[in-house]
């Protein structure tokens, strides 16, 4: 196993959310459901009180390409290089959101989502 997984198995073994067991030379991780469960609820109440929802009076299309012009809405104190100016984000499916880093390397914070094929496209159209 890489280092790296044994690394992540280790914290979340320290974090009473897997257990270990051993099997001869095997060895055997187990999530603890309560322990997940505990998390999931933790993690719901910090999301419920930090997500905000607005009303913005503006077409569709405006609203869409606002989502792309990130610096004028991220919080700089939300990004690994502390510049907002330094964020992107592809408006399509599987677009990455992702950051410069001031030493040249890169940061992809995460994708878009795809849409399920069985969900059809949004209000009919495709991005």
């Amino acid at each position: 196993m890489e280092a790296a997984v044994l690394q992540h198995l280790k914290v979340l073994k320290g974090a009473g959310l897997i257990s270990e067991h051993r099997r001869g030379t095997r060895r055997l991780y187990v999530a603890d459901p309560l322990a997940l469960g505990e998390l999931r609820t933790a993690i719901e109440a910090m999301w419920h009180e930090t997500i905000s929802i607005a009303t913005i009076a503006a077409p569709p299309d405006r609203v869409y390409a606002a989502l792309g012009e990130i610096s004028r809405w991220w919080d700089p104190s939300h990004t690994f290089s502390k510049d907002a100016a330094n964020l992107s984000i592809e408006l399509r499916s599987g677009g990455c959101f992702c950051e410069r880093l001031k030493d040249g390397g890169s940061v992809a914070n995460a994708r878009l989502p795809t849409p399920r094929l069985d969900q059809g496209p949004a209000n009919g159209r495709n991005r």
